[in-house]
């Protein structure tokens, strides 16, 4: 177990830029996690990892500058997220009122459409980032995306709060023997024991990594 000094999850457009740090809980994780050629866990330094998100708007040269901004920021890892808006959001579902502020769209799939990047365009970042010494990190939001990313050879999955009772998502990713860092932001306490306890059956009790992130962009003063 590992917990989070702060972050963010972002889902969405213009959304801030947001660094996740995982610091090591020794009382409740004995073990470390090895992501790349990093350690993670008691007595290890903390792991930072940069969130790009969709901040790239759809854009590949954006998102690159972004790897390159992590890296100056003395990020270990960068990471963006993999979707495709049809398998995402219904055709009818509509925008939230600070994303039609923000992007003058009604429509939910059509404003996650541009930002998607294709499957070309993760491995130029993956390219990028191994050239740069800095980790590639990804959150898949299907299988479909979860198979790119391992097709990539990606080192890491990190799993959005919002999929802790994504089974079929859950499943795939326990079976690519590989870290799981895992959201929790978006869930119930009982919903996350309950996936720690489903992934831990399935072998990744010696891989998970757990964040614990506020769903608020960007959270209270106080609250730091």
């Amino acid at each position: 177990g590992f917990r989070v000094e702060q972050g963010t999850e972002p889902m969405g457009t213009n959304s801030r830029h947001a660094t996740a740090v995982l610091t090591p809980n020794s009382a409740a994780c004995p073990s470390t996690v090895a992501i790349g050629g990093a350690r993670i866990g008691p007595k290890q330094r903390v792991y930072t990892i940069a969130e790009a998100g969709v901040n790239h708007n759809g854009n590949l040269d954006a998102a690159l500058r972004l790897v390159g901004a992590a890296l100056s920021a003395g990020a270990d890892a960068v990471k963006f997220q993999a979707f495709r808006a049809v398998d995402l959001v219904t055709a009818d579902a509509a925008t939230a009122g600070y994303q039609r502020s923000a992007t003058g769209s009604t429509s939910q799939r059509e404003m996650l459409r541009r930002l998607e990047l294709s499957h070309d365009g993760f491995a130029a970042l993956q390219r990028r980032c191994r050239a740069s010494g800095i980790e590639f990190l990804c959150t898949p939001f299907s299988v479909g995306d979860l198979r790119m990313l391992l097709d990539l050879g990606v080192r890491a999955i990190k799993i959005a709060s919002t999929d802790l009772n994504n089974t079929l998502l859950l499943n795939e990713a326990a079976g690519a023997k590989v870290p799981l860092i895992l959201s929790t932001g978006a869930s119930e306490g009982d919903q996350v024991e309950r996936t720690v306890r489903r992934l831990t059956d399935w072998g990744c009790g010696d891989r998970l990594v757990l964040l614990h992130l506020r769903q608020l962009l960007l959270s209270r003063q106080s609250d730091r």
